[in-house]
């Protein structure tokens, strides 16, 4: 669940991180401007190109999670696309319909045509089919084929790509959701080394580059489906794997207050509650940097829009449902709306609290599973 990242903002109540991999990105744009010739800005500026892309993307597909009734959470940004978490009463049918899969290539391929034709009616001495086609030389080309390659990059199946996110989704139907998950995941890691191959037979830069990239997206499906493979169906539930020992802090509390409990604490992300009642979460470093401006509140900083499972939920269903968006902490509620807003918090789970849970549950499966089996032979 937790994702090297850096946190931008929120945007209408989705919490925006950018994925460190868009650090090494601006290294990688720059040093390729001066291998060919070009400056440092003209590097940057490609780079610029390239998350303006991927924005575009991004926005069509959040228009058309909203109009399939998903309630996005957070939003976790790669050099390929976002990967996004969704809150509680989130829908899987609304988060994997069809209008989403198609909703970021055409919106690539929309933007990329219109400003090819926009080019057009304003000069002829444009050559928008000259190679290469991303190059920091000619920046305005570059503007046309980033969006026009985004697009055409998710229609390759391989997840976490759209084609790829909607072959799983059949594979699922087929295969059931493990098989299909472990299927899909290694269909991705192949297609992501064949684009990797393919670039360095090709002499193609960009080849390589979306291919190492895809490559990092196709380790996260793997990791899911290994997290699939573990919790089996619905077999492990959240009240099995949720801390019941954990600190909250009450949204009445002063900053300053709640740096002094965090100090005590292991957990990086806290729930807040009114009472007993959960309203949101802040994190060590949100504290921190609102301190730093001064004291406050913890109602005045703290995340009103947050993951959330019952104790009911099923382990897999839940990981499913947030993704891989850098989501530090669960809160595991006894549910009385679909947000989490106004429910009372029974426990929580973080990345540590899973992987320990999961190896002590598994471990005392199997020790049972053997005894039963002895059990039936002494019979």
């Amino acid at each position: 669940m937790r994702t090297p990242s850096l946190r931008i903002g929120v945007l209408f109540g989705v919490e925006i991180r950018l994925h460190v991999l868009w650090i090494l990105f601006l290294f990688f744009s720059m040093t390729y401007a001066a291998f060919t010739g070009a400056t440092a800005i003209r590097g940057f500026a490609l780079w610029l190109l390239m998350l303006v892309a991927v924005m575009v993307r991004e926005v069509a597909r959040s228009i058309a999670f909203a109009a399939s009734g998903a309630k996005l959470s957070s939003l976790l940004i790669l050099p390929a696309g976002a990967v996004p978490s969704f809150s509680s009463g989130s829908k899987k049918e609304a988060q994997e319909s069809h209008l989403v899969a198609l909703a970021g290539p055409l919106a690539n391929f929309f933007v990329g045509i219109t400003l090819a034709l926009l080019l057009y009616m304003a000069t002829n001495q444009v050559n928008l089919f000259e190679r290469p086609w991303v190059t920091p030389a000619y920046l305005l080309r570059s503007l046309i084929w980033t969006q026009v390659l985004l697009g055409g990059l998710h229609l390759i199946p391989a997840a976490p790509l759209d084609a790829g996110v909607a072959l799983r989704q059949r594979f699922a139907k087929i295969r059931g959701t493990v098989r299909g998950a472990r299927a899909m995941a290694g269909i991705s890691q192949t297609v992501s080394m064949a684009l990797v191959i393919a670039g360095i037979s090709m002499q193609n830069v960009w080849l390589m580059v979306m291919g190492a990239f895809l490559m990092v997206g196709a380790q996260m499906e793997a990791a899911t489906a290994v997290g699939a493979e573990t919790a089996t169906g619905e077999s492990v539930l959240m009240r099995d794997v949720m801390l019941t020992d954990f600190t909250t802090i009450s949204s009445a509390d002063t900053l300053e207050m709640a740096m002094d409990r965090s100090v005590h604490s292991l957990q990086d992300i806290f729930p807040v509650v009114r009472g007993s009642l959960l309203v949101g979460t802040v994190s060590r470093q949100t504290l921190s940097d609102a301190l730093s401006q001064g004291n406050g509140y913890v109602q005045g900083v703290m995340a009103r829009t947050f993951p959330v499972a019952a104790a009911e939920d099923s382990l897999s269903a839940t990981l499913a449902r947030i993704g891989g968006g850098g989501t530090q902490m669960v809160p595991i509620i006894e549910r009385n709306s679909d947000n989490g807003a106004g429910d009372r918090v029974l426990g929580i789970v973080t990345p540590q609290s899973l992987s320990l849970a999961m190896h002590l549950l598994g471990r005392s499966r199997r020790i049972l599973e053997r005894a039963s089996r002895t059990d039936q032979r002494d019979q």
